[in-house]
């Protein structure tokens, strides 16, 4: 389902490092384009043996590799007024 939503709307918006919003000091916003990367050389590049636990191998073909591109990114620290924004 995931694969079909990039494909039709390619923008994305990822927050990292809040794994709790009560006790989070500082996160990331990441604006960007996602694509979907099915071919062999990268699926391989990116495999680490945790996944073996969600997919049979990097040949699985439920296994496929999303590759965010950003243009924006805002650096959030608890107390601070604004963001530090790089990019557009």
């Amino acid at each position: 389902r995931k694969i079909q939503q990039i494909a039709d709307n390619p923008e994305v918006h990822l927050v990292l490092g809040v794994a709790d919003p009560e006790t989070a000091t500082s996160w990331l916003q990441v604006q960007g384009k996602a694509e979907i990367l099915e071919d062999a050389d990268t699926k391989n590049a990116v495999w680490y043996d945790l996944l073996n636990s969600i997919f049979s191998g990097p040949d699985d073909p439920n296994y496929v590799v999303c590759k965010v591109t950003p243009y924006r990114i805002e650096y959030y620290l608890m107390n601070m007024p604004k963001p530090e924004i790089w990019g557009a």
